[in-house]
């Protein structure tokens, strides 16, 4: 509540704008398609890796973390349509974008000018998670702030 010798609003103030907002969800699509326009100024492209039969290496505890993460995203599908609680989904899509940023802080997809072809198809499966999440949210992607 805010107080102060001057004024006393008769309601509590507003939180601040903290929390799975939609404009996190946002951004994370943002960074994730930044990071894909990057790799593909290098010449490198998650398509041309997946048609090359290139895998993902998980060498990084936050990679493991994030891979666990995308795995779920069938299991909060369905849990959300069988509880019809679309807020379980928001949560789901949340929790994946934290792990996407513990990630990102972690592990180099770009170092030095190469590009880790592992790294960049997780990042890939995140974007393509985050987007159907979004789509089945009603929220939307963007690709540019």
């Amino acid at each position: 509540m805010y107080t102060s010798i001057l004024h006393i609003p008769p309601y509590p103030l507003p939180p601040p704008p903290a929390g799975n907002t939609a404009v996190y969800l946002l951004y994370a699509g943002a960074r994730l398609s930044s990071i894909q326009r990057s790799a593909a100024a290098k010449g490198a492209s998650a398509a041309a890796l997946v048609a090359s039969g290139a895998g993902v290496k998980l060498r990084d505890p936050t990679e493991m973390e994030l891979a666990l993460a995308l795995a779920r995203f069938g299991e909060s599908v369905d849990y959300t349509l069988l509880t019809l609680e679309p807020s379980k989904l928001c949560d789901y899509v949340y929790e994946l974008c934290g792990k996407f940023t513990s990630y990102y802080q972690a592990c180099k997809v770009i170092d030095n000018g190469a590009v880790d072809p592992s790294r960049l198809l997780l990042v890939r499966a995140t974007q393509l998670v985050i987007q159907k999440t979004n789509e089945l949210l009603g929220i939307g992607y963007v690709s540019k702030v």
